[in-house]
């Protein structure tokens, strides 16, 4: 079966370039997402993650909260764009030359879409592969060997620190050399709130 970017695609939260990255921060929080879109004059113009903000949080000399900064200064841009007739493997080779989670579907000119904006995710294209390719590959294929670890005594601002020093989404958590758990970018985007200026 031909899978194209049409078939993965979502309608992508967005937030105006001139708002605050708090504002990001926020409507990520509320609506359980790790990324947005930034719209300018209803177009997109960039986006920022989960890792963007607390990469920001953790640049050296940054003493600015997130209320303080125009997501358009921080924002990642620009954009890697798809048709929504591009092949599923265009799409995937795309999103590992360019080093990105996501891609943006170009709109078409002769739809009148009311300015939905859509784009697909890594966890969309996993999902697709999930219900399409049972059986196919085993976990040994493509798991990481080099895990980093912690401990559930390490602290969170030390979680954090690792999250993006080493540019990775996960951290798991051993105890007596087992297994007790994982922290993740998205379980620590509340607390970047007390993480300003800190």
């Amino acid at each position: 079966m031909r899978f194209t970017a049409k078939d993965v695609c979502n309608k992508a939260i967005t937030v105006e370039a001139t708002k605050m990255l708090s504002d990001a921060r926020d409507t990520m929080l509320k609506y359980n997402i790790s990324r947005i879109i930034v719209v300018h004059n209803q177009k997109p113009v960039g986006m920022v993650t989960e890792k963007g903000i607390s990469r920001f949080l953790y640049k050296e000399n940054n003493d600015k909260p997130l209320d303080e900064i125009v997501i358009s200064k921080e924002m990642r841009s620009p954009l890697v764009s798809v048709n929504y007739d591009t092949n599923i493997k265009e799409c995937a080779k795309l999103m590992v030359d360019n080093d990105t989670s996501y891609l943006i579907l170009k709109e078409k000119e002769d739809e009148n879409n009311d300015g939905i904006i859509k784009l697909f995710t890594k966890s969309d294209l996993i999902k697709l592969f999930a219900e399409n390719y049972k059986g196919k590959y085993k976990i040994d294929d493509f798991m990481t060997r080099h895990v980093i670890t912690l401990s559930p005594s390490n602290s969170l601002h030390t979680a954090m620190k690792i999250l993006v020093k080493e540019r990775i989404s996960r951290v798991v958590i051993t105890r007596d050399s087992k297994i007790v758990g994982i922290i993740t970018s998205k379980d620590l985007m509340p607390i970047t709130a007390f993480s300003e200026g800190d």
